[in-house]
């Protein structure tokens, strides 16, 4: 059975996709304005520039989500996805993340893992962490729940 989480909204309004994507849509339409007053069209290009670019960092920012599958964790942000294979998984902890913005960090849940033999860190949002967590552990099952972390537990064979 595969389960998909959302971002939460948190996570979405600090992360630096969306502050981009809004950027950018800003900008692109007070240079595509000026383009258009001043009769310019390298400013009406890099308009339309800025507001495909926003455009396309809002949609990644609001487009996260988070689906476990029995073998995988993939997150997907728009067309994009990082899949991290289950059995690489070290561990998840709660974390606070600094961002821009008025409220400076934000609660993120850090998964650690490797892949090629290289550590990794992927910073989550999910909406319900709780439960998230708790089906993490249970598609794991050398993953255990203490608290609100997941501690990778020694396994025989």
């Amino acid at each position: 059975m595969v389960t998909t989480y959302r971002c939460s909204t948190e996570g979405i309004l600090a992360s630096r996709r969306f502050a981009c994507g809004v950027g950018g849509l800003l900008g692109g339409t007070v240079a595509l304005a000026w383009g258009e007053i001043a009769t310019s069209p390298a400013s009406m290009g890099a308009g339309a520039l800025l507001l495909l670019a926003g455009g396309v960092s809002l949609w990644l920012a609001i487009a996260t989500r988070y689906v476990i599958s029995p073998f995988d964790l993939v997150v997907r942000f728009g067309p994009l996805k990082r899949r991290i294979p289950l059995e690489c998984i070290e561990g998840a902890i709660p974390a606070r993340r600094r961002v821009v913005g008025p409220r400076g960090e934000i609660e993120v849940l850090s998964v650690a893992y490797r892949l090629a033999g290289r550590p990794r860190m992927a910073h989550l949002v999910p909406e319900e962490r709780d439960r998230f967590l708790r089906e993490l552990a249970a598609k794991a099952p050398f993953l255990e729940l203490r608290g609100e972390s997941l501690v990778r537990v020694p396994t025989l064979g």
